[in-house]
């Protein structure tokens, strides 16, 4: 007795995608495909003749995968044209806070607590 292997699905690069395990294939009406196979490669570009399996017309017609583009993890903002004053310096105070930022964090609470005791 065969235990069900569960499904996969992995899409090869500029072709099908191949599904391994126990899957249910629909056709475009909703109609159950019988794969005859625990392992088929379905189509992506189109062109197969008997999708929705694949027959290697991806090749033919030079179907091509594109890696999505992806949005940056941080995203800067346009640098200042004169970041730091006169001559592109950083200003003392900038400059202790990035090279210190327990400095900076510091004179934030300091701030904090003279705003705090003024009201």
């Amino acid at each position: 007795m065969t235990r069900p292997q569960s499904p996969s699905v992995v899409a090869c690069p500029n072709g099908p995608l191949i599904v391994r395990g126990d899957v249910e294939i629909l056709d475009e009406q909703g109609n159950h495909v019988d794969p005859h196979r625990r392992t088929v490669a379905l189509c992506r570009c189109g062109a197969s003749a008997i999708r929705p399996f694949c027959d290697g017309s991806h090749k033919v017609v030079g179907f091509r995968t594109v890696r999505p583009e992806r949005d940056p993890a941080v995203v800067f903002d346009e640098p200042d044209q004169n970041p730091g004053g006169i001559g592109g310096v950083m200003p003392p105070a900038r400059a202790s806070s990035i090279e210190n930022p327990a400095a900076s964090s510091s004179r934030s609470r300091d701030a904090t607590a003279r705003r705090a005791s003024a009201s």
